[in-house]
């Protein structure tokens, strides 16, 4: 386990568990960059946000950060030692009043037993599948909203079981009008379904039609308007129709500012990675 600093929060991290995450704090200073730093202009300070499907907090510390004393961020993760990574580092970069963390699975209406699924001892490819033997039980999101604060903002990365966490949110949905940023790893059939439920709630579908990782991501908002662009991207969108006008205005082109920025950042990558070696 190693301790990595970025300019978004200091984060424990094990390259052998999680090497996609660890590469990306390493070289761009954020895990998808280019889609944190589009949530950040859609979320005010103040702001509730639900983090679920949180693993150890790269969306759900730099938004405790951005939304600051006021806002508050709510941490949902379901593997036991991906969650103690979580409360680690949440711990790490002193956001305990910032930052609730909850341990279990979200999923839809009924309660239903989940066991837990990997490949080896990597934590990036965990996943939970139904069992009626499984020693974990499911919440819903409306359950969890019901008993903390109304969200502003919604994250959900949850290796496929979107619509399930939707679909036990549909109170909050109508209630609260959140933005919402889902994966569209799913099945096509899956997100199409997600899809279909958050249009017939009022939302329109977009997604970072630019950069979604690197130092100086030029992330651009785009709207994606037929299902076969769906799975194009790993990440979509919902905006409440009548929010469409809290929309950002694309990151500017490159300038000077942008190459001062990314020779900054390369230097201190380069020392990073000399520190590591030595």
């Amino acid at each position: 386990m190693e301790n990595i600093h970025t300019e978004y929060g200091d984060y424990f991290v094990s390259r052998a568990n999680e090497p996609r995450v660890y590469g990306n704090l390493v070289e761009y200073g954020a895990q998808q960059r280019g889609d944190l730093e589009l949530v950040m202009t859609l979320i005010r300070k103040g702001g509730i946000v639900y983090d679920i499907g949180a693993h150890i907090g790269t969306f759900a510390i730099p938004l405790a950060w951005h939304v600051g004393e006021q806002g508050h961020v709510f941490a949902v993760e379901g593997s036991p030692d991906t969650f103690d990574v979580l409360r680690r580092n949440i711990d790490a970069n002193g956001l305990a009043d910032r930052v609730t963390p909850s341990m279990g699975i979200v999923a839809g209406p009924g309660e239903t037993r989940f066991a837990l699924k990997r490949k080896g001892d990597r934590r990036e490819t965990t996943r939970f599948v139904s069992n009626e033997d499984g020693d974990m039980a499911s919440r819903t999101l409306d359950a969890i909203v019901a008993a903390a604060s109304a969200p502003d903002f919604v994250k959900i990365d949850v290796e496929g079981m979107e619509y399930e966490v939707i679909a036990g949110g549909v109170e909050t949905i109508a209630a609260c009008r959140p933005m919402i940023l889902f994966e569209a790893n799913g099945s096509t059939q899956s997100v199409k379904a997600v899809v279909r439920l958050l249009k017939a709630h009022g939302y329109d579908i977009f997604a970072n039609v630019g950069d979604r990782h690197g130092r100086c991501p030029r992330w651009r908002i785009g709207a994606v308007n037929h299902y076969c662009n769906y799975r194009r991207y790993q990440d979509l969108l919902a905006i409440p129709r009548e929010r469409r006008d809290e929309l950002p205005e694309p990151r500017p082109e490159w300038g000077w500012a942008n190459i001062r920025e990314l020779v900054r950042d390369y230097g201190a990558r380069l020392l990073r990675k000399l520190r590591l070696q030595g």
